[in-house]
């Protein structure tokens, strides 16, 4: 077989082994032939290695609009505590699209609940949850167990 390129991924970074602050997505064009922008993500970060913001961009180097954006919140222990997910307008106003929300066991420290929802008509809807359970005592270090 002949190989065909599908699509592919670049990278850039705030430093050498450092944080991702770009990436871009293209797709390859079988009627050119040739590589076409798609989309590229731009990474903020609270501190090294904790992004607080992805912002998605779809168009062309000199011409990217941004049209979604994604913030990071934590707890004091550095944890993901939620996800927001939202669109942007040619305006540049912003609307919910949906969340992720994470709780954790006080004792050791594992995610207890992750609640997904979308937002619909103004009302936050819950899509799915998971409930994480550790088996055993406490100091019992095996891997979690999921139900959903």
């Amino acid at each position: 077989g002949v190989y065909v390129p599908v699509s592919r991924y670049s990278y850039t970074y705030l430093s050498p082994g450092g944080d991702r602050s770009t990436q871009i997505y293209e797709t390859w064009n079988e009627t050119t032939p040739g590589w076409e922008y798609s989309n590229r993500t731009l990474y903020s970060y609270n501190k090294p290695g904790q992004v607080s913001n992805e912002e998605i961009q779809i168009g062309s180097p000199g011409n990217w609009i941004t049209v979604q954006e994604i913030d990071y919140s934590y707890d004091a222990q550095d944890r993901t505590t939620q996800i927001l997910q939202q669109e942007v307008d040619a305006n540049g106003l912003k609307a919910p699209l949906g969340r992720t929300t994470n709780t954790y066991d006080t004792a050791e420290g594992w995610i207890s609940t992750s609640l997904n929802q979308f937002y619909s008509n103004g009302v936050w809807e819950n899509s799915f949850r998971s409930i994480l359970a550790q088996r055993g005592l406490s100091s019992d270090k095996s891997a979690p167990h999921c139900r959903t």
